[in-house]
């Protein structure tokens, strides 16, 4: 069979005393001329025999010599530059971003039984002796995956304002698994705190998930409602600290809230919208304030919004054109809301606890 195709491809050959056996080819019509050495090499494949030329002359040898022999070495990771055949070549191998390790274990089950895969050391690159076929095969595989993480996650660095990063990405993490992404290695989505900075590092594979991420971190990331007074101080840039505190010392009256109120505590919240409000004029200014209201205690009104009894005490700062206000954190929003300054005038304050 080698004879007849030999002379009717035009190759010189020499054949290893190995190489004997039978084999039977069976054709639907006339093979062209030009696919008769790549039947041949397939038919040398079938029985463990491969080709390599030497110069002008084809060697004929059993496959477990081929290594011994002088094979033509390739370099590159482009399959379609590899031709579709049966003989044995070297193939080197490099590997921009995954570990060759790594793809070489992903490759192993590929490659044929009588392959070699060398591993070279120093470069991120190996060595692999195999069919062409076969390597053209390797390598497709590993242009899709020898590609930049970075281009296929997308990372963001969000700052927090209020909430602590380590407390913050348990819950996350806890939220988004229960939603079928884990937080395991080689997941598609990542919480990582940066305690250095109180920022969140989030490492995302899947670009649909950032308006959620964004979205969650923006409502987790809330000031803490604590139950005991504050003193915040806020900086009026547009306007006059004295003309709001004496707007706000005039819409909320102590006595009317007194008078307003239920004669016992178990009854209903007296009307929403009163607060009790010692004015910069007042005496009491001068006192500690008091402590939090309980069922005897001085005159109150409820928050706007049902957030329960509110004390405000303000007082402006002339010379920072400033007001120095106390009351409870929870009860921030209701008492702007309460006070009827105009929402302009609140998006220009800016409240720093102390």
């Amino acid at each position: 069979v080698i004879r007849v195709i030999a002379e009717m491809v035009g190759i010189n050959y020499i054949l290893d005393p190995g190489v004997r056996g039978a084999v039977t080819i069976q054709t639907a019509g006339k093979i062209p001329v030009e696919e008769l050495l790549p039947t041949l090499e397939q038919i040398l494949a079938v029985n463990n025999f491969t080709m390599v030329q030497v110069g002008d002359i084809y060697r004929v040898v059993p496959v477990e010599k081929v290594l011994g022999l002088p094979i033509a070495a390739r370099m590159g990771r482009q399959a379609r530059t590899v031709p579709l055949a049966d003989r044995f070549i070297i193939q080197i191998v490099p590997v921009r971003f995954v570990p060759s390790a790594t793809m070489q274990e992903v490759v192993k089950p590929l490659v044929s039984a009588k392959a070699a895969m060398i591993p070279v050391k120093g470069t991120n690159s190996f060595i692999l002796v195999d069919t062409a076929s076969n390597i053209k095969k390797v390598l497709r595989v590993v242009e899709l995956l020898d590609t930049d993480t970075f281009e296929r996650f997308h990372t963001k660095l969000y700052p927090l304002e209020y909430a602590d990063v380590e407390t913050l990405v348990p819950e996350l993490q806890q939220m988004f698994t229960a939603l079928g992404y884990g937080d395991a290695p080689g997941a598609p989505l990542a919480f990582i705190p940066i305690p250095r900075l109180n920022a969140l590092l989030v490492v995302n594979g899947l670009p649909e998930l950032t308006p959620a991420i964004e979205m969650w971190t923006a409502r987790l990331d809330q000031p803490v409602q604590r139950g005991e007074e504050q003193t915040f101080v806020y900086y009026v840039q547009h306007g006059d600290a004295e003309n709001i505190a004496t707007i706000l010392g005039n819409l909320f009256q102590p006595g009317e809230a007194e008078a307003e109120a239920p004669p016992s505590p178990p009854t209903p919240a007296p009307e929403p919208g009163r607060e009790k409000v010692i004015s910069p004029t007042s005496p009491e200014f001068q006192k500690e304030p008091p402590p939090a209201p309980g069922p005897t205690s001085s005159p109150q009104v409820a928050a706007a919004g049902g957030t329960g009894p509110v004390s405000l005490f303000v007082v402006p700062d002339t010379e920072t054109n400033a007001l120095v206000l106390r009351t409870k954190p929870v009860h921030y929003q209701s008492v702007l809301a309460a006070s009827g300054v105009p929402r302009c005038a609140a998006l220009v304050i800016r409240g720093l606890p102390f």
